[in-house]
């Protein structure tokens, strides 16, 4: 069975939800955003919601589909968010934070025959921290979840 995620992208006024079909884990995940910033994010389209989430698909193109609700899907196993926004001052780099989420679909406890879904956070890192420390970072999120 594949791994699914969601992603959230915001600025705090606008979001934008997508799905990735399989290789939900931040050691596949967190790569392709690193990608998507590398690629693309650090200009001024770094910090606009709908541009950030087109250079996700960009780098992982067939895998991601935009959804026109925020909800957990119930077959997620992690929920990212990416919070893009501009320093405050003209001309800076945008800067991404990341949260990271494991998600629980506890079946037993259904409600409205849905599942009942509990967000676990593991980690929050700006993008320069994913990307100056890809390894550590990836390696300190498999501890905390064999924890």
């Amino acid at each position: 069975m594949s791994t699914r995620c969601q992603v959230k992208v915001t600025n705090g006024e606008e979001s934008l939800t997508l799905y990735h079909h399989t290789d939900g884990y931040p050691s596949y995940m967190l790569p392709k955003i690193k990608e998507a910033w590398e690629e693309y994010g650090q200009g001024w389209e770094g910090a606009r919601v709908y541009k950030v989430a087109s250079m996700l698909c960009a780098v992982d193109p067939i895998i991601f589909e935009p959804l026109d609700y925020h909800g957990l899907h119930p077959d997620i196993k992690y929920y990212y968010i990416i919070n893009c926004k501009n320093e405050s001052h003209v001309g800076a780099k945008p800067v991404w934070e990341i949260e990271i989420y494991t998600v629980n679909n506890n079946w037993k406890e259904q409600i409205g025959g849905k599942p009942k879904q509990e967000l676990k956070q593991l980690y929050i890192l700006s993008v320069k921290q994913a990307t100056e420390g890809m390894g550590n970072t990836i390696e300190g999120l498999k501890n905390k979840e064999n924890k």
